[in-house]
C-alpha cells in the first residue's frame, strides 16, 4: 500500500518537474530567439529593413536615419527608438503644372518626426495584452494637403482585400503608462477645393496612466482660414483631465474631470462613451463656467463683429449642461438634456448705454424626441439702470408649434433719471414716473385679434405726472394720475347671470392732455373697461367670441387746427360684441354713448345738445345665393381673377352688365361723402337704432338761423330714418315733424334717390326769414366752393352772422339746386304764416321734391282780409337751368298787400299802386331764373285776372284834376264801384283784354299794352259821358312823357266779357302741365310757356289823324273841357 502511494507521488513530481523544465526550457529559446534578434538586428541593419518594409507597405516614401532596439538594460520592456523619420506622400504626383502650383511646396510631406522612442512589455505581449511604456514623440510636425475629395497626401494606405468570411478577433488589453510630446507638435491641414487652412500647434502634451486612468495634458495654439474670409489669427487650445479605459469593457470609455480649454472657453466634461455600433454617449455632463462674452467677442473677425465691438462688460456666465438618457450619435432626433445658465450681477455698456446691475438665470429642459415639449425656465431676470428696473420670471414651453409663456412682469422708470444717453435716444423729452407689474398666461398665436380673449393676464400700468413732448412727431402729452388695470378671472352679476372667467382691461385717468398734428384733445376723469370670456367654449376661434366695453368721462375737450371743437360733460360709450341670435359666426354689435352735454363748433356751424343718447346695434347680413346665371357669372369671373376678394367681383359683374349710362356730373346731387369701405359695409351690415335728446341748438353759416330742437326722437335702421313728433325751431318758425327718410342704404351707396316722407305741423311759420336764410346760405356755400371768400377763425354766432350777410349785403346770391337723387312728400300745416308784410292762417298743403323739382301742390291760406291758394313748380338741376311756374288764387286781397305779395306786379302794372282796395286776383306765370335767382323777365309768361269792388284812386290831386276836367257829378267820392281785368304777359309785353267800368257819370271801356320798360299805348272809349257821343281817350308815351290825345272810341260793345276765361283756363292747364313735369323730373321734362287759348287784339291809332270832328271838339270847348284856342289878333 505505501508503495503504491510513494509511487503515485513520484510520478506527479516527475510530470511537475518535466513541465517546469518545458517552461523554463521555452523561455530560454524565446529569450536566446530575442537575444539573436537584438544582437543580429543592429541598427546598420534594422534602419534599412524598417525602411523598406515600410515603403513596400505605403503609398508613399518613408525615409529614417536610425532604428534601434533595447532589451537588456530594459527587460522585460523591449524599447524602439527611431530618428528623423519622414513620409512623403505620391498623391501629387499626377497633377500637372498648373494644378500643382495651387499647393504648398511642402505639400508631399506628410509627417516627419525627430525621434520616436517607446517601448512595449514582452511577457504581457506573449500573453496577447498590449503593454506601452514611455512613448516620447520629439518635435513631430503634421502636413495634411487635400486637393480635392479624391486626391490627398494623407491616402498612403494602400486598400486591403479582406476575406469576407474571416473572423475579427477579440480587442486585446491595451494600457500605456506614459505619452508625451517633447518640444513641440505644428499639425497643419490645408483644402484646395474648400479654401481651408487651419494650423494647430500643440506646445505641451503629456498621457500618464494611473490603475487604468489616464490622466491627459494637453497644450496647443490655433490658426486657421476659413472661407469665405475668417481669418483666427491665434486661439490657444488645452486639454487637462483622466481618460479611464478597461479592458473589461473595452468598447467603453470614461471622461473624468476632463477640461478642454479653447481661447476664453473653459469647459469641463464628465462623460462615459460606448464606441460599439452605434456609438453612444451614455451619459454626459458639462459645466462651462465664468465665460466672458467680451473675450468672445474679441475672437469675432473684425468685420463680422459690427456694433457688438461697442460691447463693454463685466459679465461672467456660467452653463451647465447634461444629458437626461444616453444619446447614440446616429440618431436622428436631438440629444434629451436639461442646460442651466447664469449671468452673475454685472454691469454692461453698449455704445452710449451703460447698465448697471444685469442678472440672470435660466433652465432649458430639451426633449429630444419632440423638441416642441421642450421647456425654458425663467427663474429671474433683472435688468437695471439709473432711474429704470426691469425684473421677469416664467416659463415657456410646447416652443416650436405655438409657444406657450408664463411670465410674472414688473418694471418701473423715473424718466427724469435715465442715463443721459437714454434720454438723449428719445426723439423729445419725457418726465414722469412709470410703474408696470403684470402676470400673463399666453400663447403667442393668442396676439391676434380674433384670439386674443384666449389671453390669461393680471396687473396694472400706472403713470404719475407724464410730461412727454415729441416734437419731431408734434405730439405733446401730459397726464397727473393714470392707471390701466389687466384681470383674466374677473366676474359679474347681469341680470340674475353670473358671468365668469372674464379677460378685462380698466383705465383710470384723472386727467390726460395730448396735441398731436393740430389737434388738442384734453379729458378730465376718464374711466373705462373692456372684457371678454376666455374660458374653453370661446377656445373655437371660428366663432364670435363676446366682447363687451365701457368708458365715461367727466370732461372731454377737442380742437384742432381747422378750427373745428368740441366740448363733451358726462360723456359716457358702451359698446359689445355678441353672436346674433345665438349664431356662433354672425356678429351682432351693439353700441350705446351718450353725454350730458355736448357742444361742436367750427368755422360755420355750432351746436349744442343737452342729455343726448345714441343706440345702435348691427349684424352681418346673409348673403343671398345668386340665380343661376349670375352664379355662373360670378365663376367665370372668380377663375379669371383668382386674387380678387368677393366684394371685387361683384364690383365687376356690375360694371359689365348692360345699361343706360347717364352724365350726372352736372346735376347737383346729395352727395354723402363715403369712401368705398364704408359702402361695402353698409352692403355687408344690417343696422338700426336710435337717438333722443332733450333738446338742441345749431348755427350755420350755411343756413344763418338760430336752430333749437327739443324731444328728439328718432328711430333709425340702414335703410330708413323715423322722427317721433320731434320739435324743431328755426328763428321765429316752429315746427313739429313726424315721418320717415326711406331707401338710405341705396342713396348712400349708388346716389339713388333718398324718400322723405314727413308731416310738419308748426304754429308759426315766417316765410320772409327762412327764404332769406336759404340764400344767404346759398351764396355763402357758392362763395366757398369757389374759394372767393376769406375765412378766418369765428369765435362766436354774431361773428358768422356777420360773414353771412356780408356775402347778401354786397348784391350776391346763388342758386338754390334741388337735389336729383331726393324726393320727398312733406305735408305741410301751420296756424299762423308770414309772408312779405301779410300775415295769414290756418296755412296747409303739400311741398314735394322729384328728380331735381320742387312742387309746392295745393297750399292755402287765409286771413282776416283774404285768403291765398298756391300751387308752383321750382326746376333746378343745375344753376344754369332754372324755371319756376305757378298758378296763384287770391280773394279779398288788399291792392298794398297784393303789390307786396307779388313784387314784380309793380313792375308789369306801376299804375296799380294808385289804387286802393281789395281784389281778386287768379294769376298763372311761368319764367325761367338765373343763377342769381333773379327773374329773367323777357322769359316771364303770365296771365293775370283782376277784379275788386269799390276802388279808390289814391292819388287825390290826380282826382281832383279829373273831376274837374271830366265834369264829375260827385266831386268828393273817388270810388270805382267795379273794376274786372284780365291781362297777358309775353315777350315783355304786357297786353289788357278789353274790359270796362263805370266811373262816377263815366262809363269806360280799356285796352292797350306796354312792355317792361313802361312804354305805354292804351286807349280808353268814353262808351258814356256827358257827351251826347262817344269819344277817345289815346295814351301813348312813358311815366316821364306822357301823351293824351282825343279820338275815336274803339271799344265794341261785343268785346264785353268774351275774355272772363281764358286766365282761369290758362292757370287751370299750368297746373296740369305742372303735374306732368314733377312726375318725369326736371332731367326729363321741362317746363313750357303758357298755353293762352286767345289774345286780345293789338291797339293801334295815328297819333294825329285819330281824333274827333271839328263840332265835337267845339262841343268839348263849350263844356271846358278843352281850353279855347288862342285869338290871331
Amino acid at each position: 500500500m505505501k508503495t503504491m502511494k510513494s509511487t503515485g507521488k513520484s510520478v506527479i513530481k516527475r510530470i511537475a518537474k518535466i513541465t517546469a523544465w518545458t517552461i523554463g526550457i521555452t523561455i530560454a529559446l524565446v529569450v536566446l530567439l530575442l537575444s539573436a534578434a537584438v544582437w543580429i538586428l543592429t541598427p546598420a541593419r534594422l534602419t534599412p529593413l524598417v525602411r523598406d518594409i515600410a515603403n513596400k507597405n505605403l503609398n508613399a516614401e518613408v525615409t529614417l536615419s536610425k532604428a534601434e532596439l533595447t532589451l537588456w538594460k530594459t527587460f522585460p520592456h523591449l524599447y524602439i527608438d527611431l530618428d528623423s523619420v519622414t513620409v512623403k506622400s505620391d498623391a501629387f504626383a499626377a497633377l500637372d503644372a498648373s494644378q500643382r502650383a495651387l499647393l504648398p511646396q511642402d505639400a508631399d510631406t506628410l509627417v516627419s518626426i525627430d525621434k520616436f522612442h517607446g517601448a512595449i512589455n514582452l511577457p504581457a505581449l506573449l500573453k496577447g495584452d498590449i503593454k506601452l511604456y514611455d512613448v516620447e514623440l520629439t518635435y513631430p510636425k503634421v502636413n495634411a494637403v487635400s486637393y480635392n475629395n479624391e486626391i490627398c497626401n494623407f491616402y498612403i494606405v494602400p486598400e486591403s482585400e479582406e476575406s469576407a468570411e474571416a473572423e475579427s478577433s477579440g480587442i486585446p488589453d491595451i494600457s500605456i503608462n506614459r505619452f508625451e510630446i517633447i518640444n513641440r507638435m505644428p499639425i497643419r491641414y490645408i483644402s484646395i477645393a474648400d479654401s481651408l487652412d487651419i494650423s494647430l500647434t500643440l506646445r505641451q502634451s503629456r498621457i500618464l496612466n494611473a490603475d487604468s486612468k489616464y490622466e491627459v495634458t494637453l497644450d496647443s495654439d490655433l490658426k486657421a482660414l476659413l472661407p469665405p474670409d475668417i481669418d483666427i489669427d491665434s486661439m490657444t487650445i488645452a486639454i487637462d483631465g483622466k481618460i479611464q479605459w478597461l479592458h473589461e469593457r473595452p468598447e467603453w470609455i470614461t471622461l473624468e474631470n476632463f477640461n478642454i480649454t479653447a481661447g476664453p472657453v473653459r469647459a469641463v466634461i464628465n462623460s462615459s462613451i460606448n464606441f460599439a455600433t452605434p456609438l453612444t454617449f451614455e451619459n454626459l455632463a458639462m459645466t462651462v463656467n465664468s465665460l466672458s462674452p467680451e473675450e468672445v467677442i474679441s475672437y469675432i473677425p473684425d468685420k463680422w463683429r459690427g456694433n457688438v465691438k461697442e460691447l463693454s462688460t463685466d459679465m461672467k456666465i456660467d452653463m451647465a449642461m447634461e444629458l437626461t438618457r444616453p444619446y447614440p450619435i446616429n440618431s436622428k432626433a436631438m440629444p434629451s438634456c436639461t442646460a442651466d445658465i447664469v449671468i452673475k450681477p454685472c454691469k454692461l455698456k453698449y455704445d452710449h448705454y451703460a447698465l448697471k446691475d444685469v442678472e440672470a438665470d435660466i433652465t432649458v429642459a430639451v426633449n429630444g424626441d419632440d423638441i416642441n415639449q421642450s421647456t425654458v425656465s425663467l427663474r429671474h431676470l433683472r435688468v437695471a439702470t439709473d432711474g429704470a428696473r426691469v425684473s421677469v420670471k416664467g416659463s415657456a414651453t410646447s416652443l416650436l408649434k405655438n409657444p406657450y409663456i408664463d411670465a410674472h412682469i414688473k418694471a418701473s422708470a423715473d424718466f427724469s433719471k435715465l442715463p443721459y444717453d437714454m434720454r438723449a435716444a428719445i426723439p423729445g423729452s419725457i418726465k414722469g414716473r412709470l410703474e408696470f407689474d403684470s402676470d400673463a398666461r399666453l400663447h403667442l398665436k393668442d396676439l391676434t385679434p380674433k384670439r386674443f380673449h384666449r389671453i390669461l393676464v393680471n396687473g396694472n400700468l400706472a403713470l404719475h405726472d407724464i410730461d412727454a413732448s415729441l416734437p419731431e412727431n408734434g405730439i405733446d402729452l401730459y397726464t397727473r394720475n393714470a392707471k390701466i388695470t389687466l384681470g383674466t378671472n374677473t366676474s359679474f352679476v347681469t341680470d340674475a347671470q353670473r358671468v365668469d372667467s372674464l379677460l378685462t382691461a380698466s383705465v383710470n385717468i384723472d386727467t390726460i392732455r395730448i396735441s398731436a398734428s393740430g389737434m388738442d384733445i384734453a379729458v378730465k376723469e376718464l374711466k373705462g373697461g373692456i372684457g371678454c370670456t376666455n374660458k374653453a367654449s370661446s377656445s373655437d376661434t371660428t366663432q364670435i367670441n363676446p366682447i363687451g366695453a365701457t368708458i365715461k368721462a367727466e370732461g372731454i375737450r377737442y380742437i384742432d387746427s381747422d378750427s373745428i371743437r368740441m366740448w363733451l360733460r358726462g360723456a359716457k360709450l358702451s359698446g359689445a360684441i355678441q353672436r346674433y341670435e345665438g349664431q356662433g359666426r354672425v356678429p351682432l354689435l351693439r353700441l350705446n354713448t351718450g353725454a350730458d352735454v355736448a357742444v361742436y363748433a367750427d368755422r360755420f356751424n355750432r351746436l349744442f345738445m343737452r342729455n343726448g343718447n345714441f343706440d345702435i346695434k348691427a349684424h352681418m347680413k346673409p348673403r343671398r345665393e345668386l340665380l343661376p346665371r349670375l352664379k355662373a357669372r360670378y365663376d367665370s369671373l372668380s377663375a379669371s381673377h383668382p386674387g380678387l376678394a368677393p366684394d371685387s367681383i361683384f364690383s365687376l359683374m356690375r360694371k359689365s352688365m348692360p345699361g343706360r349710362k347717364v352724365d350726372m356730373s352736372k346735376y347737383d346731387i346729395l352727395d354723402f361723402g363715403l369712401d368705398q369701405n364704408t359702402k361695402r359695409m353698409l352692403l355687408k351690415w344690417d343696422v338700426s337704432g336710435s337717438m333722443t335728446a332733450e333738446r338742441g341748438m345749431l348755427f350755420s353759416t350755411y343756413f344763418p338761423l338760430r336752430n333749437r330742437i327739443e324731444d328728439i326722437d328718432l328711430c333709425f335702421t340702414t335703410d330708413s330714418v323715423r322722427l317721433n313728433d320731434m320739435k324743431y325751431k328755426a328763428g321765429h318758425s316752429d315746427f313739429r315733424i313726424n315721418g320717415a327718410i326711406r331707401n338710405l342704404r341705396q342713396a348712400l351707396i349708388s346716389r339713388r334717390p333718398v324718400q322723405i316722407n314727413l308731416t310738419v305741423e308748426s304754429d308759426t311759420l315766417d316765410i320772409n326769414q327762412i327764404v332769406q336764410a336759404s340764400y344767404k346760405g346759398a351764396a355763402f356755400a357758392e362763395q366757398v366752393r369757389e374759394g372767393s371768400i376769406s375765412i378766418d377763425n369765428i369765435e362766436d354766432e354774431k361773428a358768422m352772422q356777420q360773414l353771412a350777410d356780408s356775402v347778401t349785403q354786397s348784391g350776391e346770391t346763388s342758386a338754390l339746386l334741388i337735389p336729383m337723387n331726393v324726393r320727398a312728400d312733406i305735408n305741410m300745416k301751420a296756424k299762423h304764416v308770414m309772408y312779405a308784410d301779410i300775415t295769414m292762417q290756418d296755412f296747409k298743403g303739400d311741398l314735394l321734391i322729384n328728380n331735381g323739382a320742387l312742387n309746392l301742390r295745393d297750399l292755402s291760406a287765409g286771413s282776416a282780409i283774404g285768403g291765398a291758394a298756391l300751387t308752383a313748380l321750382y326746376t333746378a338741376p343745375t344753376k344754369n337751368d332754372i324755371r319756376f311756374g305757378f298758378g296763384l288764387k287770391l280773394n279779398d286781397m288788399h291792392i298794398k298787400e297784393f303789390i307786396n305779395l307779388i313784387p314784380a306786379v309793380d313792375s308789369l302794372m306801376p299804375l296799380l299802386k294808385d289804387f286802393d282796395g281789395v281784389i281778386d286776383a287768379d294769376i298763372a306765370a311761368t319764367t325761367e331764373v338765373d343763377s342769381c335767382m333773379n327773374l329773367i323777365l323777357p322769359s316771364l309768361e303770365a296771365a293775370i285776372k283782376l277784379s275788386g269792388e269799390n276802388l279808390v284812386l289814391l292819388d287825390a290831386e290826380t282826382f281832383k284834376t279829373l273831376s274837374k276836367w271830366l265834369m264829375f257829378k260827385d266831386k268828393k267820392r273817388n270810388v270805382i264801384p267795379h273794376m274786372e281785368v284780365e291781362m297777358l304777359v309775353d315777350n315783355s309785353t304786357l297786353e289788357l283784354f278789353p274790359f270796362v267800368f263805370d266811373f262816377d257819370r263815366y262809363r269806360l271801356a280799356v285796352m292797350g299794352s306796354n312792355d317792361l320798360a313802361l312804354n305805354y299805348k292804351y286807349h280808353i272809349s268814353v262808351l258814356k259821358s256827358p257827351m251826347p257821343f262817344k269819344f277817345g281817350l289815346n295814351l301813348s308815351g312813358n311815366t316821364d312823357k306822357m301823351k293824351v290825345r282825343l279820338g275815336k272810341a274803339k271799344y265794341k260793345p261785343d268785346q264785353a266779357g268774351e275774355t272772363i276765361a281764358i286766365v282761369d283756363t290758362t292757370r287751370i292747364n299750368l297746373l296740369k302741365e305742372i303735374d306732368r313735369v314733377f312726375s318725369r323730373g326736371a332731367k326729363a321734362a321741362r317746363l313750357s310757356g303758357l298755353k293762352v287759348s286767345r289774345k286780345p287784339e293789338k291797339v293801334t291809332f295815328e297819333e294825329f289823324n285819330d281824333t274827333i270832328s271839328h263840332n265835337d271838339s267845339i262841343m268839348f270847348i263849350e263844356k271846358g273841357i278843352l281850353p279855347k284856342p288862342e285869338s290871331d289878333e
